[in-house]
């Protein structure tokens, strides 16, 4: 066990992360190893990267093929393809999709906006 400042005992299958050393381009290699290594997965439209999280967010495209997309890469990593329906003003239907796990110690948000019902016109 790892114990802390405030003596809170951290048990030994929590893995600790040191985000003191991780830089932007720290966060970027990441990234791009992670889409070299599995180049085989559908590629995202956006990605962003967060250093005081750390963290890196891959958007795909607002298209039916993304919840496959985005199914394939939960599988890949373990993760959970997760959807959350939307409504916009205007009356447009569509679903949030999000898949999160950890790659080489950051945490991976993979996400979607995938319209599914645009408004009458």
């Amino acid at each position: 066990m790892t114990t802390t400042p405030a003596d809170i005992q951290i048990p030994d299958y929590v893995t600790m992360t040191d985000t003191t050393t991780i830089t932007a381009a720290v966060i970027a290699r990441h990234v791009a190893d992670l889409l070299t290594e599995h180049s085989d997965l559908a590629a995202p439209a956006l990605f962003v990267i967060h250093v005081r999280s750390p963290e890196l967010e891959l958007q795909f495209p607002d298209s039916p093929d993304s919840f496959r997309a985005l199914a394939s890469w939960a599988d890949r990593f373990g993760g959970t393809l997760r959807g959350e329906p939307r409504t916009d003003d205007p009356g447009r239907e569509s679903v949030y999709c999000t898949v999160r796990f950890s790659f080489q110690g950051i945490e991976a948000k993979l996400y979607a906006y995938i319209t599914t019902k645009r408004p009458a016109r």
